[in-house]
């Protein structure tokens, strides 16, 4: 592969974002992708904890926000205080099997990475987009069913 590698999978980064994240947003033009994922995650996670979500990077290493995600639409399902007793791996995993399970959210993380704070914004950013879409997604699909 010839030309910028760094900027080329920047670009891929990018297109992926805007469209998994076209789903949940009314107009990309709007807000950036960062702005929407964070507003939406806030959306969810805001009764659990005391502040809201500022990054998308350290505030995700431990995993509680992301078992809180799938918590706020599967209270019946999740028991969340032994969730969230678990390891910052172990509850990781069991978001992402849980994910990809009940939302055909694919594994575009490893739960070591992003527990070992080696995954980065853009591929914490893709994850949280497609699970946010698949979240709100089978939401609509709820409503119409009620």
């Amino acid at each position: 592969m010839k030309g910028n590698k760094k900027l080329t999978l920047g670009l891929i980064w990018s297109i992926i974002l805007r469209f998994q994240m076209e789903t949940i947003m009314n107009s990309t033009a709007d807000k950036n992708v960062k702005k929407a994922i964070l507003e939406l995650v806030n959306s969810y996670v805001l009764e659990y904890i005391p502040d809201p979500v500022k990054n998308l990077t350290s505030s995700w290493y431990d995993g509680t926000l992301l078992a809180y995600l799938i918590y706020h639409q599967n209270k019946s399902e999740i028991n969340i205080s032994n969730l969230l007793s678990k390891t910052p791996q172990e509850r990781i995993q069991f978001v992402f099997d849980f994910a990809s399970k009940n939302y055909q959210v694919d594994y575009l993380l490893e739960a070591e990475d992003l527990a070992s704070s080696k995954a980065d914004e853009q591929s914490i950013m893709t994850y949280l987009s497609s699970l946010c879409a698949s979240l709100e997604s089978y939401k609509k699909k709820q409503v119409k069913i009620d």
